[in-house]
């Protein structure tokens, strides 16, 4: 996911950003109420605090809008950290140095290759090489 235009604005309020980013182009405000309603609000009350900066987006939401955007909440995490703690300069450098999803899944590929799992075959399969059946022929 490229946010890189996301560092224009201050730490904490790039989620909101991100989220006003992704509803663009709303004329008629259908889009934010779907995502009010994903989160399970009956009015679209909360999330336009949030955007008026008025309160913050609780991390319970956060799997929540990132699965009505199709994102990984590993991606939304950082900026949520951000919100909560903008002048802690040590913490917003960890936030931006969490690996993306995508980055996730090389290293997930990556252990795949070097330290492969091998799976024994099943007491079912059927395997024309060996055949535990048979006795030896020496006897």
């Amino acid at each position: 996911m490229d946010t890189r235009w996301l560092n224009e604005f201050p730490p904490h309020e790039r989620l909101i950003f991100f989220i006003e980013g992704e509803l663009a182009g709303d004329e008629d405000n259908s889009r934010f109420e779907e995502l009010s309603q994903a989160l399970g609000y009956t009015h679209s009350t909360t999330l336009k605090r949030w955007m008026d900066g008025k309160s913050k987006v609780p991390l319970r939401h956060l799997s929540g809008i990132a699965k009505h955007f199709k994102r990984d909440v590993i991606d939304l995490l950082p900026f949520w950290i951000m919100q909560e703690q903008p002048d802690d300069f040590n913490l917003h450098l960890a936030a931006t140095r969490m690996p993306s999803s995508s980055e996730l899944d090389l290293i997930a590929t990556a252990r795949s290759i070097y330290n492969p799992i091998w799976v024994l075959p099943d007491e079912d399969d059927e395997d024309d090489d060996y055949d535990d059946t048979e006795e030896d022929d020496d006897n």
